[in-house]
């Protein structure tokens, strides 16, 4: 029986804080391993082109990803899974940065997923993904100062409730320049190529010559207004770059 993931959160998210290699190392390989499994099917197997497939083929991952396929079947284990995953990427950059192919082959194979609160989740993950090596936040965060810990006569019990306030020296995250320029590419792949591909492919033929938020308002009030002359791959492929660049140009405004 697996265990509900606010449990796991719980564990997670400290641990983040505190040894972010730990947590990323045990991890990773495993949730790809219970996730992914290696292939020898040819992309072409594919009767109709998916969804977000043509983002998938510009990523960085593009060389290694046909080479998986989700292992999982059930969408709730894949979503009990995917909900680890995205526990596991806060707080946990830099650390996360020797791990960010796996962590995209998985997302990527997500997005492309028929169910869509399994392309959701790879949503949201990205946009935490996205957070965590922009954000500055507090880390060590807990009653003591992480050097009292290293001390040999260091006794938790004694020290509860007895730690002065201006003891306490706070460690912080801060980006590096290599956390932001991965931040950066990620997000001018999943946001400027993703909405230069939806200009390539739904404008070409329109009277809608510049995209912003009027133009695919009305994009895609003409697409369900034409009803079967537009497919359902088309919207659905439309609907999903949309939400997708949503949630990645969040993760850039909150930081």
């Amino acid at each position: 029986q697996k265990i509900p993931n606010k449990y796991l959160s719980d564990v997670i998210i400290p641990l983040n804080l505190t040894a972010p290699d730990l947590t990323t190392k045990r991890f990773i390989p495993m949730l790809k391993s219970r996730i992914l499994s290696k292939t020898n099917k040819r992309p072409d197997e594919y009767k109709t082109k998916r969804p977000l497939e043509a983002l998938v083929e510009q990523s960085n991952v593009k060389d290694v990803f046909d080479q998986y396929e989700l292992k999982l079947v059930s969408k709730e284990s894949l979503l009990w899974y995917l909900n680890i995953l995205n526990d596991v990427v806060k707080y946990s950059s830099p650390a996360i940065l020797e791990y960010t192919e796996d962590i995209e082959i998985i997302l990527y194979h997500a997005l492309l997923h028929e169910e869509h609160v399994i392309f959701d989740k790879a949503c949201q993950i990205f946009q935490d993904l996205i957070l965590s090596t922009l954000t500055v936040y507090p880390t060590d965060l807990g009653p003591f100062s992480p050097a009292e810990f290293s001390k040999e006569n260091f006794n938790f019990y004694k020290k509860i409730g007895r730690t002065f306030r201006k003891q306490l020296k706070l460690t912080w995250h801060e980006p590096s320049e290599k956390e932001i320029n991965y931040a950066r590419d990620l997000y001018t792949h999943l946001f400027d190529n993703n909405l230069a591909y939806i200009s390539s492919q739904y404008l070409q033929n329109s009277q809608l010559n510049v995209l912003n938020y009027q133009t695919v308002s009305r994009l895609v009030d003409s697409m369900h207004l034409r009803g079967q002359e537009t497919s359902s791959t088309s919207k659905q492929e439309l609907g999903r770059s949309l939400i997708l660049a949503h949630y990645v140009f969040l993760a850039v405004s909150q930081r």
